[in-house]
């Protein structure tokens, strides 16, 4: 069972490749294209762990008793993140790949345009 949950000063995944820590002050989130989905990154080192969109109803809370929507995903996320890059639509995904990336943009709703 995919877990995600905070636990002292990390956001913890547990996933079948074992448990992974990403401290809350040092972890951003990006809305990815390619693969569809969020991804959460450590800012100081190389970890991150990829939740397709097509995935988000298997994570769960800390209890394993309620699923994750997109919208519980992205409010968990932006709670417990230092921040948020969104691609910018048709100029690549944003990450890795060269793209544009809208960092906060001043939308108000988390929408890229």
């Amino acid at each position: 069972m995919n877990k995600l949950y905070v636990s002292g000063n990390y956001v913890i995944a547990e996933d079948s490749r074992g448990v992974h820590e990403y401290p809350l002050s040092r972890s951003v989130y990006s809305l990815v294209a390619n693969p569809a989905g969020y991804v959460i990154k450590e800012q100081i080192d190389t970890g991150e762990l990829v939740i397709r969109t097509a995935d988000i109803g298997n994570w769960f809370d800390e209890f394993g008793e309620k699923a994750f929507t997109e919208e519980t995903l992205v409010k968990f996320l932006r709670n417990n993140t230092g921040c948020m890059t969104l691609p910018r639509p048709g100029l690549g995904d944003g990450y890795g790949d060269g793209g544009t990336v809208i960092t906060d943009p001043p939308f108000g709703d988390g929408t890229a345009r």
